[in-house]
Parts: structure tokens; sequence; C-alpha cells
């Protein structure tokens, strides 16, 4: 199922087990994300009007360079197998 959180609910998701999660949802030059059963996923950043500005694939221990995009929000979407999870971030 695809998982859609607002900022505001991004602090209950420390304590869902979720198969992908963002550590932070303020970003500054740096990403970071736990894939909790795989040690991977692909990763889309898009603009608020969906338009892709990054697209990439993540490791547990590798951060993602955000710092190149303007502030402002952007929506997450992760691919890890057959989970999907998706959420909005800011970037400072």
């Amino acid at each position: 199922p695809l998982i859609s959180l607002r900022p505001t609910e991004l602090e209950n998701i420390m304590d869902v087990e979720e198969p992908i999660r963002l550590i932070t949802n303020l970003v500054d030059d740096y990403m970071w994300m736990n894939f909790r059963e795989e040690s991977s996923a692909d990763v889309q950043i898009l603009d608020m009007e969906g338009v892709k500005k990054k697209e990439t694939r993540m490791t547990n221990d590798e951060p993602l360079y955000v710092g190149d995009l303007i502030s402002g929000h952007y929506i997450l979407k992760a691919t890890s197998g057959q989970k999907r999870f998706s959420t909005i971030f800011i970037k400072k």
C-alpha cells in the first residue's frame, strides 16, 4: 500500500514499523533514510506540481544530496521491493 503523510504527522513515524523511514522531514543539504527490511530503495523527488527533480537509488549507509534543490516543499517517493513510501519534506 502507498503511505502518504503530511509533514506534521512525520513525528509519529518513529513509533510505526514502516518498511522505509525518512529520518527527518526538514532537510538542509543531505537526506537520510532507513530501509528496515531492504538495504536500498529507488527514490524520486518531485516538486509540489509533480515535476521530477531527482531520481536515484539510495542505501541505508549513504545520504542523498539535495543541496542543489531550491528551498520549499517536495514529495519523496521511495520503492523497495514491493513496498512503497511517500511523504512530503521541506528543503531549507
